[in-house]
């Protein structure tokens, strides 16, 4: 799967080990380096998407996270996994949302 964020090309690979990484996927290989170059900008690239709803990606996030407190109750103090966390969006609205969850952020390579 190809993606291109602005001229950031990359290509996701779920081998488990480089060598099957890169003879899947050629030198095109997804890893925390490239997501480290393209974090500092993920939150403007979130924001554009979504600008013609007038709102940011925060509001987005904090609404999710709204929605699964109602749906848990704010109480809950079970597990949550973000998975695919990103910069952290939804992650820090939930850990508002529902302080007593124990919440693990895990971001895909």
């Amino acid at each position: 799967m190809d993606f291109d964020y602005d001229g950031l090309q990359d290509t996701y690979c779920s081998s488990q080990t480089q060598t099957e990484r890169q003879r899947k996927c050629g030198s095109r290989v997804n890893t925390p380096m490239h997501f480290d170059q393209f974090a500092a900008d993920y939150k403007q690239v979130l924001d554009k998407n979504v600008a013609l709803s007038g709102e940011d990606s925060e509001y987005f996030a904090e609404y999710k996270a709204r929605y699964l407190a109602r749906r848990l109750s704010p109480d809950f103090t079970g597990k949550i996994l973000d998975f695919g966390c990103g910069v952290g969006l939804l992650s820090r609205s939930l850990k508002k949302n529902l302080p007593a969850a124990k919440l693990d952020g895990y971001q895909l390579y």
